[in-house]
């Protein structure tokens, strides 16, 4: 029985390599978060042209109130769940994501709950109505919808107003022939 030497040493060779590019390319290269702080968060809201009822500084805010804003904090210490969870809350908010970066740098994308008619009922209850036919309370900020006034309730509002301009604002004839 004839051992070739060559081709095993060859094939040793070639595992101890390709064993050494896996582990530099992965756990080799991590930076430690242990002393790594936050140097910067982004934040980008989607949408934000069109709805224009959240703001980068609002989302600051909310994160600061629930000490959780990461700007200056150990990377270690920074919990992407509980940002996103604390978000999520938030009445204008539909879907909030966030991760770490390995340069130490907090990405936080936000897509708003689109607002489609505004209902003003003559009972005193002043409320958006979204394109999933959800609720969204009263804004500080004005958005150019369709308002519907009268005696409307809740239910009224979620079962027949919102399907009747969510197919208003899908028609750029229908939505211009409302002033």
């Amino acid at each position: 029985m004839y051992i070739q030497w060559k081709k095993i040493i060859i094939t040793t060779l070639d595992l101890v390599l390709a064993f050494y590019l896996i582990m530099a390319v992965t756990s080799w290269n991590n930076p430690d978060e242990n002393s790594q702080l936050c140097t910067k968060v982004d934040i980008n809201i989607s949408d934000a042209n069109n709805a224009g009822f959240l703001t980068a500084g609002e989302i600051k805010h909310i994160l600061e109130k629930d000490h959780l804003y990461p700007l200056n904090k150990k990377m270690e210490s920074i919990n992407p769940r509980s940002i996103e969870e604390a978000l999520k809350v938030g009445p204008f908010v539909k879907t909030a994501q966030c991760f770490k970066t390995k340069n130490g740098h907090v990405k936080i994308s936000i897509t708003q709950r689109m607002p489609i008619i505004r209902i003003k009922s003559q009972h005193g209850s002043d409320f958006y109505l979204d394109d999933n036919g959800g609720i969204l309370p009263n804004s500080k900020y004005t958005s150019d919808l369709i308002i519907a006034t009268g005696n409307i309730d809740n239910n009224f509002a979620k079962s027949y107003i919102a399907p009747l301009a969510k197919t208003i604002s899908a028609s750029p004839f229908w939505l211009n022939q409302i002033e």
